[in-house]
């Protein structure tokens, strides 16, 4: 028998790894929770998960959830009025043991919804490895946004499935929280039946509508309701209007590097729109499984660059669209996607990090150039949709 070199011993052994949904579990979950809890909780840099516990009770008192409350200290709430009904079972708790929850439950929902998607073990447990950096990032800022990227990809995988009402819950609990969601409403073109999804729609959004009645009364639910795109409004004109952690966007980019901060965001959106929808209407009603993986690669992607809310820990969303296309929406062969995911990696998701020195750090910050490699992977991929095949599978 042959004696392997270490070269191959390595290999042999990082696939065998790859290959072990339990071991890839294990460092997610101990980059995900466990790091950021010892790290962060322990430091009481916690300030975001006591945004949202304080939402509840700001529900319960009936006080103003989106103005500032000085006796708190922290900064404002920008979530829909039901995300303090799902964040009502940890704010519950002490906080030693909601925010753990928080991010377990955070990890764990992402985590399963990868592992939903029609790939191999292989090709699933090597996109959640491929979301490491963004993943561990936004667990040690206690987003949300890994649950609105698992809830996007669970309503393309539901579906594919036929089973709409998942669907429908997935894509209501996006628009209600963080309005992301919304982004994953073109998958009910993949639908058999599609009057269905409009019932359930229909049905879920009531539900998530007047479930914070239930712990309040409905003047004031109705009121945050018509508060909440007014504070949404006032967060975007301060997001173009000023150099800060945010506007890490298409329009962000080009406004950053001209240092024209009137440049407006619709003409962006309105493009960003008409290249995103093309694909869907080139190909109605001939989907097949690999356009189902593509659509959802550029819904991830899309809802990050063309946000002027986006920031660094946003860009978990966007790496999980990335890390789908390379490990299985692509038809491009291994050695292109494996170096298209490298300058992701390298010049995206790596460039906030000790990785690089403060002053790279610093002017990839100033100009949002982290979104550089990202727009030209997406752009790719919206011109993959439409050079799909209708005979082609993945």
């Amino acid at each position: 028998m042959r004696k392997l070199s270490i070269g191959q011993r390595v290999q042999r052994g990082a696939k065998k790894a790859v290959a072990s949904t339990r071991f890839v579990l294990g460092i997610w979950l101990l980059l995900g929770v466990v790091g950021p809890y010892f790290k962060r909780f322990m430091e009481g840099d916690y300030d975001n998960y006591k945004i949202f516990k304080n939402s509840f009770f700001n529900l319960l008192n009936e006080e103003t959830l989106y103005g500032l409350h000085p006796d708190t200290g922290l900064d404002l709430f920008l979530y829909g009025p039901f995300s303090c009904v799902l964040i009502a079972p940890f704010a519950l708790l002490p906080d030693h043991i909601g925010c753990l929850l928080f991010l377990l439950a955070s990890a764990l929902l992402l985590f399963f919804a990868i592992q939903a998607l029609p790939l191999s073990r292989f090709a699933k447990n090597g996109a959640c490895l491929l979301c490491l950096v963004e993943f561990g990032n936004n667990q040690q800022h206690f987003q949300t946004n890994a649950i609105i990227a698992g809830f996007i990809i669970l309503s393309l995988v539901a579906f594919c499935r036929r089973r709409e009402a998942v669907a429908a819950m997935s894509i209501t609990v996006g628009v209600f929280t963080k309005l992301y969601g919304i982004i994953a409403l073109p998958f009910a073109l993949f639908a058999e039946r599609k009057a269905r999804v409009v019932a359930w729609l229909v049905l879920f959004f009531a539900v998530a509508f007047v479930a914070p009645m239930l712990f309040s009364s409905s003047e004031f639910v109705v009121q945050s309701y018509e508060e909440w795109p007014e504070a949404i409004s006032q967060k975007h004109q301060d997001n173009i209007g000023a150099v800060n952690f945010q506007d890490k966007s298409v329009s962000g980019l080009v406004r950053r590097v001209t240092g024209r901060s009137d440049i407006p965001d619709l003409p962006f959106l309105l493009l960003g729109g008409v290249l995103f929808m093309l694909p869907y209407l080139v190909h109605l009603n001939r989907y097949n499984q690999r356009f189902h993986l593509l659509a959802l690669s550029s819904a991830l992607m899309f809802v990050v660059l063309f946000s002027t809310s986006a920031e660094n820990p946003t860009f978990i969303i966007l790496q999980c669209g990335a890390a789908i296309w390379c490990v299985g929406g692509s038809g491009m062969s291994p050695r292109t996607r494996a170096i298209a995911m490298a300058c992701i990696i390298l010049f995206s998701s790596l460039s906030p990090t000790d990785a690089y020195p403060e002053v790279i750090r610093e002017f990839y910050g100033r100009y949002s150039l982290r979104v550089v490699p990202c727009i030209l992977l997406w752009l790719f991929i919206s011109w993959e949709m439409l050079a799909v095949r209708r005979s082609e599978t993945v």
